[in-house]
């Protein structure tokens, strides 16, 4: 090969930990399409899930087989504004636009799905078992191994390959990875032996593929909740958050409105909200005891008392199996202090 990945020295996998974060920074950069999937030779609980990541939006789907314990069909989607989560199991679409909880919990769920690769990755005892080109010209170094690492080797966090009443009795496996460091194809045989005397075969495979930027579609099922965005005017003390699209909020929703990990307080309307419309919410009181008022379509005249909204505020719902929120980043004196102290002692 024209060049070696991180960890390979000389011919030889000198350091398994470098080659599997290298591979995790490339994954996670984006620009790539994971998919991979887990299967059990005598037990429920196999899986399958993928993360595509085109750099402009990324999307999860996790996938557990029908009949194991906890079995769950779980959907994620965020880009630089929008976010959702979709519980494929009870029929649950959460929307979010901005900042919202739905955006941090999206992200979540897309980081989490990065642990189980990089596991896989750093547990093989891996030594080099020659290279090869691809018919595209893409070199590939291949590793094989037939053990597995000590755990305290693996990192925190990476070294869950098999349960703590299972012990691993046999190990294939292999993998071809580029000379940058991202593994193109993993597959991990394991034969297991469980505290009981049961015994199984566990197979663990993935392969990443290059994806353009901006080439993953917007999901449909996003729709399902309304569509909401939010800004702020008159110095922060007027939230205004739009109806752009998908099903009318009933009349009578509680809506709920947060700045931070605390709420506001709630407010709801006397008429339904349908696309086109715009809320104007603002909030008297401050700290902890705020109050805030809604008004749909006509803009408030603020009274003298209106606090001003700080931090990341937003505005949510929910209406039968649908949840919503639009949210918005309103800098705070203090961090804008925070910021300009950092730049001073930066020399910037």
């Amino acid at each position: 090969m024209s060049s070696l990945p991180p960890g390979v020295e000389d011919g030889a996998v000198t350091n398994v930990t470098a080659l599997a974060a290298a591979n995790q920074d490339l994954l996670t950069a984006g620009g790539h399409d994971l998919d991979m999937s887990i299967e059990n030779s005598t037990r429920e609980g196999a899986g399958r899930f993928r993360v595509a990541n085109d750099t402009e939006a990324s999307i999860v789907r996790l996938t557990e087989a029908d009949g194991a314990a906890g079995a769950t069909d779980l959907s994620t989607y965020f880009d630089g504004e929008e976010a959702g989560i979709r519980n494929r199991t009870s029929g649950e679409v959460a929307y979010g636009h901005g900042p919202t909880s739905t955006r941090r919990g999206a992200r979540f769920i897309s980081g989490l799905a990065y642990v189980l690769p990089r596991a896989y990755v750093s547990a093989p005892a891996w030594e080099t078992a020659g290279s090869r080109t691809t018919d595209s010209g893409e070199e590939r170094l291949v590793l094989h191994a037939d053990a597995l690492r000590p755990e305290s080797e693996r990192g925190s966090g990476f070294g869950g390959v098999s349960g703590t009443d299972e012990e691993v009795q046999s190990v294939d496996a292999r993998l071809e990875v580029t000379p940058d460091g991202l593994v193109r194809t993993l597959t991990v045989s394991l034969d297991l032996e469980r505290t009981d005397g049961e015994t199984y075969t566990q197979t663990v495979s993935y392969t990443a593929e290059d994806i353009e930027a901006g080439s993953l579609d917007r999901p449909t099922w996003l729709s399902k909740a309304p569509q909401l965005q939010a800004s702020t005017d008159s110095d922060d003390r007027l939230l205004v958050v739009e109806h752009t699209g998908g099903p009318t909020i009933e009349a009578g929703t509680n809506l709920t409105i947060g700045g931070g990990f605390r709420s506001v307080g709630n407010v709801s309307a006397d008429r339904p909200i349908s696309e086109g419309d715009t809320l104007y919410v603002y909030a008297t009181g401050e700290d902890f005891d705020r109050t805030p008022v809604l008004s749909v379509n006509e803009r408030p005249t603020l009274p003298e008392n209106a606090t001003a909204f700080s931090g990341r505020t937003q505005l949510g719902g929910s209406q039968g199996d649908h949840e919503f929120a639009a949210g918005v980043e309103i800098a705070s004196e203090s961090s804008d202090t925070a910021a300009s102290l950092r730049s001073r002692l930066l020399g910037r």
